[in-house]
């Protein structure tokens, strides 16, 4: 239940940063000039994501962060789509795209094991 509610606030997170900074980004001029306020935001939320997911991984950390990680890598992925589609191909859009794609791919891979695997 709480990685569903963690889901959908990275949704949530991602399409209002989507709305409020790529406002002004426009896909008909072509691509920016330089990295624009999306790109960054991959890129910080790629960084956190992963650094969350490390923390609970080495138990760093005595609470529960896997929410925070898994609704900060779906936040990167949805900006880093956004950011993608407005044209933002700049280096921080790609390495945040890979940084936030690491621990969303494990919580993918955590699901499926979830729904595919025997139970409990």
């Amino acid at each position: 239940m709480l990685a569903t509610i963690a889901l959908v606030l990275g949704i949530l997170i991602g399409v209002i940063v989507l709305t409020a900074v790529g406002r002004g980004i426009t896909t008909q001029a072509g691509p920016p000039p330089k990295p624009t306020a999306l790109g960054w935001c991959v890129f910080t939320f790629g960084i956190v994501a992963l650094a969350a997911g490390g923390l609970m991984m080495t138990r760093v950390i005595r609470f529960n962060i896997a929410p925070l990680s898994i609704a900060l890598a779906v936040a990167s992925m949805v900006i880093a789509v956004g950011a993608l589609v407005k044209r933002d191909r700049h280096w921080p859009t790609w390495v945040g795209l890979g940084l936030g794609a690491i621990p969303f791919l494990f919580w993918v891979a955590f699901l499926v094991g979830e729904l595919v695997g025997p139970p409990h």
